[in-house]
């Protein structure tokens, strides 16, 4: 019997590190895929020169399709592809956009605790009746563009100063430098979308077609993993519409938590830390070991009774 609690444990053991091993990698897997599109026109006859990797907005796009060749002709006059922008994308790589994408923001709302310090200045005594116990903020904080912020948050903390005495040298006058603490509301960049737009006619031009010569056009479609945005409560306050040939979906759908939904999980893994998540899975690995052996040892004990 000894020996078996012993390979229970040396297996429990190894659970626990194969488990501490994985599970911080899975709460970073939620990563996004950014989707650019991209139009190869080329002449009957000819190859399409695409480019296995592409820099677009100051980063690097790998190819991962390209669609059948449609005559260039067939196409409608202007055809549209929307792809999605993560929000860590900073002003200079939006900035090197082909002229042909149109980038707009869309915003959201999360939630998050915070401390407001104030100072209440002129107070005749430190009586703490004195000041408001809740106040309600509506404010633009700086986090991010036009991040309007608004919370109910409550007086948590307070530590007077004498700012004034009379002429018997007794305090007359305080401040009160004031916490109030609580969770409010704010408004965040989720992402930008991206529309590109290409036309008949600037394809023909770029495959330098001669009079009677067909052309034709395929779309390559290129990927990049982008960083997990924070995780969000509430919907996007914008939407963009823009659909095409092959478009992307409504942006006006997107979350702050939708980034568990493009992998079917019940819940989102954007809350929880990797080390929390690590713990988690670590106790549940030895909740079952444990109840493994104690099955087992009512058996034993069954059968020599």
């Amino acid at each position: 019997m000894f020996i078996y609690e012993r390979k229970l444990i040396l297996i429990l053991l190894l659970t626990i590190m194969c488990t501490m091993a994985m599970i911080p990698g899975a709460a970073y897997a939620a990563a996004e895929k950014t989707t650019f599109k991209q139009e190869f026109t080329y002449r009957e006859g000819e190859t399409p020169n695409i480019q296995k990797e592409i820099s677009q907005f100051g980063r690097v796009f790998t190819l991962v399709s390209v669609s059948d060749p449609v005559a260039t002709a067939s196409l409608p006059q202007n055809r549209s592809y929307t792809t999605r922008l993560s929000a860590a994308y900073t002003p200079g790589q939006l900035s090197r956009a082909p002229k042909n994408v149109k980038l707009t923001p869309v915003y959201g709302t999360g939630k998050r605790q915070v401390d407001r310090l104030e100072a209440v200045k002129e107070l005749p005594d430190n009586d703490v009746d004195r000041l408001a116990q809740r106040k309600v903020y509506k404010d633009t904080n700086g986090r991010g563009p036009d991040a309007r912020a608004s919370g109910e948050l409550v007086l948590a903390e307070v530590k007077y100063e004498v700012t004034g005495r009379d002429a018997d040298g007794i305090p007359s006058e305080y401040t009160a430098h004031v916490i109030y603490r609580g969770e409010e509301t704010y408004r965040k960049l989720l992402f930008y979308e991206g529309v590109t737009t290409y036309t008949t006619a600037d394809a023909e031009a770029d495959a330098k077609a001669g009079e009677g010569v067909s052309t034709y056009t395929v779309v390559a479609t290129y990927e990049r993993e982008e960083a997990e945005n924070d995780g969000l409560d509430g919907q996007a306050a914008a939407g963009v519409g823009g659909s095409g040939a092959e478009g992307g979906g409504s942006a006006g759908e997107a979350s702050g938590g939708g980034i568990s939904a493009l992998f079917s999980l019940p819940f989102s893994l954007s809350g929880i830390s990797p080390v929390g998540a690590a713990a988690i899975a670590t106790l549940a690995a030895a909740a079952l070991t444990l109840l493994i052996l104690g099955l087992y040892n009512r058996r034993r004990l069954r059968a020599e009774a």
